[in-house]
C-alpha cells in the first residue's frame, strides 16, 4: 500500500526532544519523508531542534519579527532565513553560531524586561510578525499542502492567518493542554 504524505508546513514550534510540544510534533510525524515537511520557528526555538525528521527549517528572525519602536531597539538583533544544519543531531552546542551572546549587564536588564512583559501579556502589544519576500519564496519554493501549527501567541494567529491568505491552503491547528 503506498502512502501520499501531504506536504506540511509547520509554524511555530520545532522538532525537538526536550519540549512537550516537540516531542508531540516528533512523535507526530515520525517517519514521515523530510521532504514532506518545513518548519518556520523563531530564532530562540532553534537551540534544541533535531533533524532527523525535518532539516527544511527557516529562522522567522528580526527582518520577520518585528518590534515597534522604541522597544525594538532593546530588542537582539537575530538572523532570517533559511537555516543551514551541519548535522542532523540537536544543536544544543552549535547555537552559538545561530544564537547572538548576551553578556552584558544591559543585555541582562532588556533580557528581564522583555520577560515582564511577557508574564503579564503584554509583550503582543509590542511585537507583530511580516511577511518578507525570502520568507514568502521559501514557502513558494516548498509549495505546502497545509499549515500546521501548534498557536501560541497572538502574533502568531496572525501570522498562519496572513500565511493561509497568502497561500490560500487549509490550516490544522493543533491545542495543547
Amino acid at each position: 500500500m503506498t502512502h501520499s504524505y501531504p506536504k506540511v508546513l509547520i509554524i511555530g514550534q520545532p522538532f525537538n526532544r526536550i519540549s512537550g510540544g516537540g516531542i508531540t510534533l516528533s512523535n507526530l510525524f515520525k517517519g514521515w519523508p523530510k521532504d514532506r515537511i518545513a518548519v518556520a520557528v523563531s530564532i530562540n526555538s532553534l537551540n534544541s531542534v533535531t533533524t532527523d525528521i525535518c532539516d527544511n527549517v527557516y529562522s522567522l528572525g528580526e527582518k520577520e519579527h518585528k518590534t515597534i519602536w522604541p522597544f525594538g531597539y532593546l530588542k537582539r538583533k537575530s538572523p532570517s532565513g533559511k537555516v543551514t544544519f551541519p548535522s542532523n543531531e540537536c544543536l544544543r552546542n552549535n547555537v552559538a553560531n545561530i544564537q547572538p551572546s548576551m553578556h552584558s549587564y544591559r543585555s541582562k536588564l532588556v533580557e528581564y524586561f522583555f520577560d515582564f512583559l511577557h508574564f503579564w501579556g503584554l509583550f503582543h502589544l509590542f511585537s507583530y510578525y511580516k511577511i518578507t519576500n525570502e520568507f514568502k519564496n521559501w514557502i513558494d519554493d516548498f509549495k505546502p499542502d497545509i499549515i500546521y501549527s501548534q498557536l501560541s501567541s497572538r502574533d502568531l494567529i496572525k501570522l498562519i492567518d496572513e500565511i493561509a491568505r497568502l497561500t490560500r491552503k487549509p490550516i490544522a491547528i493543533h491545542i495543547m493542554d
